[in-house]
């Protein structure tokens, strides 16, 4: 199978896309995506947690079957506190965005 980017050359040039896989018991560092949207679809795993706000007070819960999305410039911090890796499937409006992340205080 081939990837999106090679049937449709124009939207790798707008977009990035890729699996993300959470360790069990480990979470990311909060940080910011400054200029980027992100959306994610959890396909597998137990339960995930999704923390955001200026000062990380909101929490979502997500399960299999769950789409997330995290608009530009919002604070949060993914959480993984069950037994399996927690797999996702995402995007972003940018395809260089995984260096344009900024830690959040």
């Amino acid at each position: 199978m081939r990837q999106a980017s090679a049937l449709i050359p124009q939207a790798h040039a707008r977009c990035g896309s890729g699996m993300v896989s959470l360790p069990p018991g480990q979470r990311t560092k909060a940080h910011i995506h400054e200029r980027h949207e992100t959306a994610f679809y959890f396909l597998s795993g137990e339960e995930g947690e999704l923390w955001t706000g200026d000062r990380l007070q909101h929490c979502e819960k997500a399960y299999p079957g769950d789409y997330l999305f995290i608009a530009a410039g919002i604070p949060h911090v993914a959480v993984n506190r069950s037994s399996a890796p927690a797999v996702f499937v995402g995007a972003r409006n940018e395809p260089t965005a995984q260096g344009e992340r900024a830690h959040a205080p």
